[in-house]
């Protein structure tokens, strides 16, 4: 019998979702992630191509009421302007960015495909954002292992990413982009908390999550 892989945040033994046809996912008993199996992860420039797609931009009304209800959500009560601030997986078009630097914070931008400077990695940040980029990573412990590094005590982790503990995988839309690889629920970032030493202060409209560092880490 062929034996079941590893989540990708917690490396317990995870086994297939039964009853889905292709790509396969594995649901991982411990932490909840659900994953693809690797081999039908996407390539760089499949993702570039469908990244290129989205209509992520300032003409988009709707994006950005989307983004900045997630502000209001989950920045503003917790960090007030000045601060810097990591848009982290900003895409090709930073709306985020310039909302936040609205607001008066000072802002980076990384996104390997669109802003590709390794600098982002020399700073510390009062604000991390990942918008609608976790279900993208590809090996998630190694990101929130570096996301948690670059945080100043006391700093958030904003998220939005949708639970899939809200939905019924087997139907569930969101999984029908093959860029998302990954799906996290509540009991999730629970554990991504408790292993990385977050405080998780805030879930919400199962897609949101805030992520505090400790101010005497």
């Amino acid at each position: 019998m062929e034996r079941a892989p590893w989540c990708w945040l917690c490396m317990t033994p995870s086994p297939l979702i039964e009853g889905l046809s292709e790509p396969a996912y594995y649901h991982c008993p411990r932490c909840q992630l659900i994953f693809i199996d690797r081999k039908y992860l996407p390539d760089g420039d499949k993702e570039r191509r469908i990244y290129e797609l989205h209509e992520n931009t300032w003409e988009n009304a709707g994006y950005v009421r989307m983004l900045t209800r997630f502000l209001d959500e989950t920045v503003h009560p917790f960090i007030q302007p000045p601060g810097r601030a990591l848009d982290f997986g900003s895409g090709p078009g930073p709306v985020l960015a310039g909302l936040m630097m609205q607001c008066g914070f000072s802002v980076t931008c990384y996104d390997p495909y669109f802003s590709p400077d390794s600098k982002w990695e020399q700073s510390q940040y009062d604000v991390i954002t990942t918008t609608e980029v976790l279900e993208h990573l590809h090996h998630p412990a190694r990101e929130f292992s570096r996301l948690f590094r670059l945080l100043t005590p006391g700093g958030i982790l904003a998220v939005m990413t949708q639970h899939h503990d809200d939905h019924d995988f087997s139907t569930w839309w969101y999984r029908r982009d093959p860029t998302h690889v990954c799906f996290y629920a509540l009991e999730t970032l629970r554990w991504i908390a408790g292993h990385w030493g977050f405080l998780l202060r805030k879930v919400g409209n199962g897609k949101y999550a805030v992520l505090q560092k400790p101010s005497s880490a």
